[in-house]
């Protein structure tokens, strides 16, 4: 048909639905095998969404930051919002970048690098736990959940001077059920309101309640003067407009900390928990890092000064998150017409990009699917191209929070390794759970040992 825009090739599906079912099932199967069969650039469609998969380091590299003004964040941003508001995560356009430069202050790294003693007061709080357990004869733990309650610890304290050990469960429960329920709405054919009181919308507005509640709460005793902290949220109540002077409203303060909140610990407990399985099931890994930290801290806690030396440490964080993104798929939606490759790009069509499937894409990776944290040294990471490898996404939306939760990591990691020795439990089988984050699937059972330091 003349003037008829081009589609890539890519896999079939089925009248009106696409391959709705097919990525439904097996979302990482079936990104995989059609990377795998359609090189760079293919299309399908997901019921009435145009779908472009980019699968090439210069198509995704002109999404996120060559072309970034034509794409603006893709359909799954549409329910994070029903729960994250309009926080840097979801909001767009030039309410977006004024947003970002208010809160972009806050995470320079002479402001974090104050944080860095919460972050090993903390899991040192947790090992003492891991240690009462194991002198009353228990020695199992649940890692995911363990790192899902230290990182929420941490980004409670860190971001809004509170404690929350106490209401841990409710918040990390509420949590789950809310990313869960996401990732049925992004899959579902049916799109209600959440005014329809159907028992799935009113489990979503019970469960974001429970956040909300404890949110809200202490933005209000902090606006109110009756609670103060030198934390994060004072550095983004204090956050002025260069040209205006204007500050962020109370509505703005609580989408901007309910997406720190919920980013700042979700992604990197799944991190942390994919690095210690790795570790778990790579000795010679493990017994190289404890050879840098040994070195490096001679038993003692770890601390900001630490960080840079650390480097073997960080190269074992980067494969893990090579291997096991958190967060591993980016979307977009094109505002404009636009041209990649060959192919012509409409307005309204949806660009996909899958960190978890390019980070081990045999084209890109020597043996992709081995742990190996050289391949993120100085000299093996020189002609990598920058968009192989993008755990916390490119271009000027870039995670504001990298630098947190990087540091964060490091300290966790030597903490624990320097300390404790860890199995997964005998007879579990390991799997992923790819919902808005990348979960492991009935967590991680672990058994611990205590080591002599």
């Amino acid at each position: 048909m003349p003037g008829k825009r081009l589609r890539p090739p890519g896999p079939k599906g089925a009248p009106i639905i696409g391959v709705a079912l097919k990525i439904a099932k097996d979302t990482t199967g079936f990104l995989t095998k059609t990377a795998s069969e359609f090189e760079d650039l293919s299309y399908f469609k997901v019921l009435n969404l145009n779908i472009y998969f980019l699968t090439k380091p210069e198509y995704v590299q002109h999404v996120l930051q060559v072309n970034n003004k034509n794409y603006h964040k893709g359909v799954k941003y549409k329910f994070l919002k029903m729960f994250l508001g309009k926080g840097l995560l979801t909001s767009e356009g030039e309410f977006w970048l004024h947003q970002r430069r208010l809160a972009q202050p806050a995470f320079h790294k002479h402001k974090i690098a104050s944080f860095a003693e919460t972050m090993t007061g903390d899991t040192s709080d947790m090992m003492a736990e891991w240690e009462k357990r194991i002198v009353n004869g228990n020695n199992e733990v649940d890692m995911h959940h363990e790192m899902m309650a230290l990182t929420l610890r941490i980004v409670g304290k860190t971001l809004l001077s509170k404690d929350l050990k106490m209401s841990s469960m409710d918040l990390e429960s509420s949590l789950g059920y809310l990313v869960q329920d996401i990732f049925r709405r992004v899959h579902s054919a049916i799109d209600l309101p959440l005014w329809v009181p159907t028992s799935q919308n009113l489990g979503f507005k019970k469960a974001r309640k429970v956040i909300d509640d404890v949110i809200n709460k202490i933005i209000e005793d902090r606006i109110s003067g009756t609670s103060s902290g030198e934390d994060l949220l004072s550095m983004l109540m204090e956050a002025e407009d260069e040209d205006t002077g204007e500050k962020m409203s109370a509505e703005q303060l609580r989408d901007e900390v309910m997406t720190i909140f919920v980013a700042g610990h979700e992604t990197t407990a799944n991190a942390l928990t994919w690095t210690l399985y790795l570790l778990s099931t790579h000795p010679e890994v493990m017994t190289t890092l404890r050879a840098e930290i040994k070195e490096v801290l001679n038993g003692r806690t770890p601390g900001l000064e630490d960080s840079r030396n650390l480097k073997y440490t960080t190269q074992v964080l980067e494969e893990s998150m090579r291997l096991y993104p958190p967060a591993w798929i980016i979307e977009r939606a094109a505002i404009g017409d636009d041209t990649i490759g060959d192919f012509e790009i409409n307005k309204g069509d949806q660009m996909m990009m899958c960190p978890y499937v390019m980070h081990r894409d045999p084209k890109y990776w020597k043996d992709p699917e081995t742990f190996d944290p050289d391949r993120f040294s100085e000299e093996r990471s020189k002609e990598r191209d920058r968009y192989c490898y993008f755990p916390f996404g490119g271009g000027p939306r870039y995670c504001i929070g990298t630098n947190f939760a990087m540091l964060e990591m490091q300290l966790v990691l030597a903490s624990i390794c320097q300390r404790y020795s860890f199995s997964v439990k005998e007879g579990f089988h390991v799997a992923i759970e790819p919902l808005v984050t990348l979960r492991p699937k009935n967590g991680m059972p672990m058994v611990l040992k205590k080591l002599s330091v």
